[in-house]
């Protein structure tokens, strides 16, 4: 007899393994391989493997190569034991389990290996799993988990199933495994029992059923060809009935009993018919709930709704449960011992179970009802899906399965997905997998739209890999339904979508078929439909990159090239799926140039153009795809692809001033307007000239930047008036930025203002993407810089928008160093604006903030240590103000090891000298100044007369403060010193 594991309501279970932070031994999700018989019980349970009521006989050879595999000094093994209901699968896993248990083993059954993963091992312990198929991914993690720990003891996995090791589950199960794990396969039934063999098992079963002098029956048929239906026999023979060993053995069983069911129907209560009552027992073999549960679950039976009460006391004398685990199709409950928390245990055995289901009158109503039931949970779902797949054998059984998949297949996935353990989709997988050629199951996956728009595969990576498993399985049954008379298109973005899943569930090689196919489709799509295969073809490139590895993409991609080349150059012109269109063209032409350099190389550097283009535009980090366009379009001769080299050159130029690397973005950008010479593209050149002028601004030379924003406005008039008109604004907002920061920097206020204005004005009238918004804020930064100069209020509020701007950027995801670093900028500004006002307390927030960002960035960028150090003094005259002087030495004191420069060095040291002074911390405030000082003596030993004034006021203050100090502390030699040398200096 089989025991499957017994899937127990969630709340069981979690009560067991919670709280226990993984320490928890393993054995204790054990359940005993054997447990006492009930008193007073029905003949059902004498049949049943964990009562082990007949001695076990044979299976020598089988035992002993269970036992030699259990004690090979191997730290982890699998066995797997295979064979059909009822030759003795479990009764044998039984036997070694008790005597592994006598020799001081841990054995016993494991009902669900997925929260055995991460348990600890005390002793030698075996582990039974009787129908592993559904928990192949599971038993493969915890097996892994297994090998992974060193100095363990032997573990031992012995599984048990009715499927041979060429199945499916097998070939999951193995990918899953360790490499080099020893594994064995034991397989029952091989032969049929001798007649000599039928006679001894018949003549135990009678004398452990009653007095030696019984009767043996007649085993003579072959048809008795397993223990089970041996003990059924002789079950049947002390009735006085004797059935041939075919169908009416197990029914004639079935009858019998049924009538000594309704023999202590409570008294008082007139009796259910037959039909309901096999309705009742059913649902109890379904779900196996307790006591509480069953009385609510028991509307589910159509005649049960006036006789609740009394059909659930009978249920419950009939099918007690004890507290160790059941068989799927019978056996004992492992719930606790509590009146209402006991599950009553199911029918049993298994083939009994299954012959009461397949005979249930209204079975393919009552499981749809079971399963719509306000109480039903997620455990009696998964225990139901197990019951009849294992069933489903029975015609009756797989129709009322059938049902409920085609009927309710979106509640069923919607159900799994929010189940946080993968217990619920892996027995809903090895339903449909079971259910693989329905047309009614295809056509109701199919139905479920599960392709998402705009991107099929992308719901892949949001799945472990059990859960990918199911929705390959999916994905194949919508192929099937599709090959039977579909769209071709859709057939195609279903074998891509099934491409996908697949890699991801770890079968590869049935992906390639996928792809292939897809790919064939893909290059007969007629011109027209190009848009609508968007989706589709995006989920085939995906399923390509994916297995890149192992297709043969020369083959594949000559296939697809004329096709999709001619698409993403026509979806990338009219704007569709930009992003995506230029990814697809990307992983497309990479295959393709892999093949045949010469002819693709071009290809895929125009399509590398257009990704790097719209990185830029979203503010992503990074120069990849620039680089590579640049790299590849090197030699072009074409105009579209020299134009889209020197768009290339611009923008990664335009990135690498971002990141303050001017000397590099030069190089690119002059390389650029060098090939302007050669082309004939007004609004290319305007904007390569206009990107030179923001480099050549950027490295100083003001003159020559305004020379370039000539040439730029020069172009922008040449363009033709048209569609060119909106390309050009951009263009012109950059012009206009670049002049107002240069005329800054010459001290020309008025004229800056205007220009900046006008830059952050055009700026708005843009489609507001990342990179044209660090633009714009950063344009608004130096106009704020231009307001305080003057000392105009609206500078805090221009400061606010600029802020603002780029925390909408980093709040949408942006990450590039520009966003972060001109936040901080904007902040510097802001808490500049706010002093000017002598709000010193609310500047705190603005300055900390930029002073956090800066020195995450400033590294190595000598322009934003110099920001940085000016960050770092604000701070901390503005903590100063505010009263918060303790703070403000902090400050100081890390600006005074973080500032390189030996003026800013001097100041920061100076001030916190007197911050500290202040504190009363006169030792630390002596270091502090008489760094300072040392720092403004070099200083003024290095500079001409020009710059003495300033520098000599400063080194005054600095020795009054230490001659106050010195004074205090009572030092009256080095006072003496430092009153002299104030003399000196302030006489000058």
């Amino acid at each position: 007899m089989d025991r499957p594991p017994h899937c127990l309501g969630a709340e069981y279970v979690v009560e067991v393994h919670a709280g226990h932070d993984g320490l928890l031994p393993l054995s204790s999700l054990l359940l005993p391989a054997r447990e006492p018989l009930p008193p007073d019980c029905p003949d059902w349970p004498l049949l049943t493997p964990d009562h082990a009521v007949v001695p076990f006989l044979g299976r020598d050879e089988e035992r002993a190569a269970l036992r030699t595999w259990a004690h090979d000094p191997s730290p982890l093994s699998i066995a797997v034991l295979t064979g059909a209901g009822g030759t003795g699968k479990t009764r044998l896993a039984g036997e070694l389990c008790t005597e592994l248990a006598e020799a001081g083993w841990d054995a016993g059954f494991l009902p669900d290996p997925h929260r055995a993963t991460g348990l600890g091992i005390l002793r030698p312990t075996l582990l039974a799993l009787d129908h592993p198929e559904p928990s192949a991914t599971a038993i493969g993690q915890l097996v892994r988990h297994l090998a992974a720990r060193q100095h363990r003891p032997r573990v031992r996995i012995l599984l048990l199933t009715r499927e041979s090791t060429d199945g499916e589950w097998w070939r999951r199960l193995a990918m899953a495994l360790s490499e080099g794990l020893n594994t064995i396969t034991v397989q029952l039934g091989r032969r049929p029992l001798t007649a000599a063999e039928r006679a001894a098992h018949a003549a135990a079963a009678i004398r452990a059923f009653a007095p030696p002098r019984a009767v043996l029956p007649e085993v003579g048929d072959p048809g008795y060809d397993d223990p089970l239906r041996l003990q059924l026999a002789a079950l049947m023979r002390l009735r006085g009935d004797d059935v041939a060993a075919d169908g009416e053995l197990v029914s004639r069983f079935l009858m019998y009993e049924l009538e000594q069911w309704m023999t202590v129907w409570p008294d008082g209560h007139e009796p259910v018919d037959a039909a309901t009552a096999r309705q009742a027992v059913a649902l109890v073999t379904l779900t196996t709930p307790t006591r509480e549960e069953l009385h609510e679950l028991l509307s589910a039976v159509p005649q049960a709704h006036d006789r609740g009460l009394a059909l659930g006391d009978w249920l419950t004398r009939l099918f007690p449960g004890t507290s160790s685990g059941e068989s799927l199709l019978g056996g004992t409950t492992s719930a606790p011992h509590s009146a209402e928390g006991t599950r009553l245990a199911p029918l049993g055995p298994e083939v009994v179970a299954e012959q009461l289901l397949a005979e249930t009158e209204g079975l393919a109503a009552l499981v749809p009802a079971v399963y719509d039931h306000p109480a039903r949970t997620v455990g009696h779902l998964v225990r139901m899906l197990d019951v009849l797949r294992l069933s489903s054998g029975r015609p009756a059984v797989r129709s009322a399965l059938r049902s409920l998949v085609t009927g309710r297949l979106g509640e069923l996935l919607a159900e799994t997905a929010d189940d946080p353990s993968p217990r619920l989709g892996d027995r809903l997988d090895a339903v449909l997998r079971l259910l693989r050629g329905d047309p009614e199951t295809g056509a109701a996956a199919a139905a479920l739209r599960l392709r998402q728009e705009g991107n099929p595969g992308a719901r892949r990576l949001e799945r472990p890999v059990g859960g990918c498993a199911l929705e390959a399985t999916l994905a194949e049954l919508r192929v099937e339904h599709l090959r039977a008379g579909g769209d071709r298109i859709a057939l195609a973005g279903a074998l891509a979508e099934v491409a996908a899943w697949l890699v991801a569930a770890g079968r590869v090689s049935e992906a390639q078929a996928a792809s292939a196919e897809a790919a064939e489709i893909f290059a007969a799509t007629p011109f027209g439909r190009f848009e609508e295969a968007v989706p589709y073809l995006v989920s085939a490139v995906e399923a390509l990159e994916m297995t890149a590895g192992e297709l043969e993409w020369a083959e594949l991609h000559e296939s697809l090239s004329e096709c999709l080349g001619v698409f993403v150059r026509g979806a990338v012109a009219v704007g569709d799926s930009e992003v995506a269109v230029a990814e697809l063209g990307v992983r497309v032409f990479r295959g393709l140039a892999a093949v045949h350099p010469d002819r693709y190389r071009g290809r895929l550097g125009l399509a590398l153009g257009m990704l790097g283009d719209l990185e830029y535009e979203l503010g992503r980090p990074g120069t990849a795809s620039v680089e590579q366009a640049i790299d590849l379009l090197g030699d072009a001769v074409e105009d579209e692809e020299r134009g889209m080299l020197v768009r290339s050159l611009c923008l990664h130029a335009s990135a690498l001033l971002g990141r303050h690397r001017t000397v590099e973005a030069l190089a690119q950008v002059e390389r650029a307007a060098d090939l302007c010479d050669e082309l004939d593209e007004p609004v290319v050149a305007a904007m390569t000239y206009a990107v030179l002028g923001a480099t050549l601004a950027a490295l100083d030379r003001p003159r020559d930047a305004l020379e370039a924003i000539a040439w730029s406005q020069a172009e922008q008039d040449r363009a033709l008036p048209g569609p060119s008109g909106a390309r050009m604004l951009p263009i012109q907002a950059r012009a206009a930025q670049v002049r107002g920061m240069v005329s800054h920097g010459y001290g020309r206020k008025q004229e800056a203002m205007a220009h900046l204005t006008q830059a952050v004005n055009t700026f708005q009238q843009l489609p507001p993407t990342p990179a044209r918004l660090l633009l714009a804020a950063e344009a608004e930064t130096v106009l704020v810089d231009g307001l305080l100069a003057d000392g105009r209020p609206e500078a805090e509020a221009r400061a606010r928008e600029a802020v603002a701007v780029y925390d909408g950027l980093l709040a949408e995801g942006s990450d590039a160093a520009g966003a972060h670093t001109g936040r901080a900028l904007a902040g510097l500004s802001l808490g500049a604006a706010l002093a000017l006002q002598n709000r010193h307390a609310e500047s705190v927030r603005p300055l900390g903030e930029a002073v956090a960002a800066l020195e995450r960035f400033a590294a190595g960028d000598p322009v934003l240590k110099g920001q940085l150090a000016r960050g770092m003094l604000m701070l901390g005259d503005a903590l100063i103000a505010a009263g918060r002087a303790l703070e403000a030495s902090v400050v100081l004191h890390r600006g005074t090891q973080v500032i390189e420069d030996d003026l800013l060095s001097a100041v920061a040291h100076a001030q916190l000298g007197f911050c500290r002074t202040g504190l009363g911390h006169h030792e630390a405030a002596e270091d502090a100044l008489r760094t300072a000082e040392r720092l403004l003596r070099g200083l003024l030993l290095t500079r001409d007369s020009t710059g003495d004034g300033d520098l000599g006021a400063m080194l005054g203050d600095v020795l009054r403060g230490r001659l106050e100090l010195l004074k205090q502390t009572g030092q009256a030699d080095e006072a003496a010193q430092v009153e002299a040398d104030l003399r000196h200096y302030t006489s000058r």
